[in-house]
């Protein structure tokens, strides 16, 4: 691709921009046929009316891909797209986030990509090709992200007329592919309850807009099953209790197959690549020297299955680009994850760890919050042995989840890495390269001071770490260490 030579999309961008739009209008076709009703000559008008708008929209959709162009330039990328209000974005190479390649369901039927540009403050919407074939999409992403580097490693270099794509990047290393069974084990260690709550609140807010439609409906099976529901009684709640949990256990493999389906990673000396999706296939790059922060976490029905889950996260300095910021790969073997964890952050298992603990006393205002004060709430109602029963497994619960966060709450710091774990069933890592710290600070409270604790916040550019309640004197020995170090790097 050469430098200022304008290109153009695949001529099906027509189709897809002839899509995008008549679904766009279908809220106006709603409204015009509904205004309609009751008119003698309403087939006729809807004819010409549909006629008239589907016209319309191929006129522009030609009209679109004529007029959209895409370039790049010695130090941007550029679009020109738009027939009566002309639109050029220009997206500085130093200033792309990230490079996405996307394919939804008609697009794979079209055989083509679409290829999205993230940078601060921008609006995806805009900063996107919606047709392109995937070869031209890859060299491009390839294209933007070598002159990104380019530009990040030396501010001087001056680019030159014809980009080399490295031959690595055509032919990465496959790392691993998840298997069917893989997304299966993934969905069955999740959340259970949250595809079928999922489901629940969709179908609420749909009763909700069409209440009085279904009310009348529901009132005649509802008056008629009632007595007999009632009749069956505990033996009815078992059942439905066990029919949700399998209701939500299918939701969620089926959305684990929709987000996961095919979930391929790759590597090369420089980057990791992901490839996923059935319905809208993406493909998203991670470069190693952007990788902020790691996370693998794990519960009890993951440890049983040998899987992790792994988020990463990249440099992001915008909101809308926090979605691409974050990455996750999920169902991860032990090996792969022991793999990933010492490719991006070598050596962090040979390392030296200091360990600071969370005091206990931190855990006092869980207790007073969440186990006392229901106490106190039980002399202002009526009670009954259904409370006391739902109270007694509250204070059983909350005990279980207060004693589990006491145990994993702990931070440990190293020459060069900070990790801090968490969880209660789950149990998270967080592992982050001090280098990378952007800024630190030690917060301490009246309450603190008195018991001679503090917290640290640790500011990276995707995120920031909060560790609660440790000693003063080894969060003051970790805050001036990490000030340090961010201090050496910006000097050097």
């Amino acid at each position: 691709m050469k430098i200022n030579s304008k290109s153009k999309l695949s001529a099906t961008a027509t189709v897809v921009e002839f899509i995008r739009s008549l679904y766009k209008s279908i809220k106006i076709i709603i409204v015009f046929a509904a205004s309609l009703i009751g008119s003698e000559h309403i087939d006729n008008i809807l004819y010409i009316g549909l006629s008239v708008l589907i016209a319309l929209l191929i006129a522009h959709s030609i009209l679109y891909y004529l007029n959209f162009f895409y370039y790049i330039t010695n130090n941007e990328f550029v679009i020109e797209k738009g027939y009566f209000n002309k639109t050029k974005i220009s997206v500085p190479f130093d200033k792309i986030q990230s490079v996405t390649i996307k394919q939804n369901v008609i697009q794979q039927v079209l055989n083509i990509v679409e290829l999205e540009i993230d940078s601060p403050g921008s609006n995806k919407k805009e900063i996107s090709l919606k047709a392109m074939k995937r070869k031209d999409a890859e060299q491009l992403k390839s294209i933007l992200m070598e002159k990104k580097d380019t530009l990040v490693d030396n501010d001087d270099i001056e680019i030159k007329e014809e980009v080399k794509i490295d031959s690595n990047d055509n032919n990465p290393e496959l790392l691993f592919k998840l298997t069917p069974i893989d997304i299966i084990k993934y969905a069955l260690s999740e959340n259970i309850l949250r595809g079928g709550l999922l489901v629940i609140s969709i179908a609420y807010g749909f009763y909700n807009t069409y209440a009085e439609y279904i009310r009348s409906y529901l009132d005649n099976i509802l008056n008629t099953t009632y007595e007999k529901i009632a009749n069956i009684g505990l033996f009815f709640g078992i059942i439905l209790f066990i029919a949700f949990i399998l209701f939500s256990i299918t939701i969620n493999i089926i959305i684990a197959f929709i987000s996961n389906y095919d979930f391929t990673l790759y590597k090369n000396e420089k980057k990791f690549q992901l490839e996923k999706g059935i319905f809208t296939r993406t493909s998203q790059i991670i470069p190693k020297h952007k990788i902020q922060t790691y996370k693998w976490t794990t519960n009890p029905i993951k440890r049983l299955l040998g899987i992790y889950n792994i988020n990463i996260t990249q440099t992001n300095a915008s909101k809308e680009s926090k979605k691409n910021g974050s990455i996750l790969i999920p169902a991860c073997k032990d090996k792969i994850e022991y793999f990933l964890r010492n490719e991006i952050f070598p050596n962090n298992e040979k390392e030296r760890y200091i360990v600071a603990k969370t005091y206990k006393r931190f855990f006092i205002r869980h207790i007073i919050f969440f186990m006392l004060l229901p106490l106190i709430g039980l002399f202002f109602i009526n009670i009954n042995r259904y409370i006391i029963l739902a109270y007694i497994l509250w204070e059983i619960l909350t005990a279980i989840s207060i004693y589990l966060k006491e145990r994993k709450l702990l931070a440990r710091i190293s020459e060069n890495y900070l990790i801090k774990q968490s969880g209660i069933l789950a149990t998270s890592n967080t592992i982050v390269d001090i280098n990378k710290i952007q800024g630190v600070k030690i917060v301490q409270t009246i309450f603190q001071k008195r018991r001679n604790a503090a917290n640290i916040i640790v500011y990276t550019a995707s995120e920031k770490i909060v560790i609660r309640y440790i000693n003063f004197y080894k969060a003051k020995d970790m805050y001036t260490y990490i000030l340090y170090k961010t201090e050496t790097k910006k000097s050097l």
